[in-house]
């Protein structure tokens, strides 16, 4: 084969091979719009159609019985009590009560007895018992228990010194002779209210007659002293 019949052979076939490239460029084209027109069109059908939700049916309430008063609301209860408080009236000095318990006051003895608590004896027999609140000086001796007068105030001078110690002494001291008995009769006002002996400013001992039967009547046997707050 000569040059110039191989040379127009190379075009032919480059002239087949453009033609065949020109056609399948071309359909790939088509086959793209077409592709992409019905994808548009797609979309566009969904976007236009509505939606649609589901909607759950409701559900059948049980009536709820109503009283024909409202309940207060909270705001509201709050609004009454405030106004409650800023329209009461503030309680005066004379209308609060207190309740302080009452405040007794106690006095206090300037001395104590000088014997200790329970039995002692004193002189010739005489026994002086003690206890929290008095002191019994007992002389049921036959020279000693007596229905005179005189005889019962000397039984006290003489024992009161060793129940009382200096202050019992002093009170007596400043007592005059007989006036212990003259405060009452000794078998019958005395065994009652005693006889005072006045031992501090304030302050006395009440000496009381105690009796027991006797033979021919009732005797005196001991007396009961304790300490007293007044002089009479």
């Amino acid at each position: 084969m000569c040059l110039r019949c191989r040379h127009a052979g190379r075009a032919a076939a480059r002239a087949r091979f453009n033609r065949v490239v020109l056609r399948s460029t071309a359909a790939a084209i088509v086959v793209t719009i077409v592709v992409g027109g019905a994808a548009s069109v797609v979309v566009r059908s969904r976007a236009d159609s509505p939606k649609t939700t589901h909607t759950p049916e409701p559900r059948a309430r049980t009536p709820v019985a109503t009283t024909s008063a409202p309940r207060p609301t909270t705001d509201s209860a709050m609004g009454t009590l405030a106004k409650s408080v800023a329209t009461a009236t503030p309680p005066t000095p004379d209308s609060i009560q207190t309740f302080a318990t009452p405040v007794v006051a106690r006095s206090i003895a300037p001395f104590d007895p000088l014997v200790p608590l329970g039995e002692s004896s004193l002189l010739n027999g005489v026994t002086a018992t003690r206890s929290d609140s008095d002191v019994v000086v007992s002389f049921d001796l036959p020279t000693l228990r007596t229905r005179q007068p005189q005889k019962f105030e000397r039984i006290v001078r003489e024992t009161f010194g060793g129940v009382y110690g200096t202050p019992g002494v002093e009170a007596l001291d400043r007592l005059p002779s007989g006036d212990i008995v003259s405060q009452g009769d000794l078998l019958t006002v005395l065994p009652q209210r005693g006889a005072l002996i006045p031992v501090r400013p304030g302050w006395s001992i009440r000496v009381i007659p105690v009796l027991r039967e006797g033979r021919d009547g009732p005797l005196v046997v001991s007396y009961r002293a304790f300490l007293v707050a007044g002089t009479e």
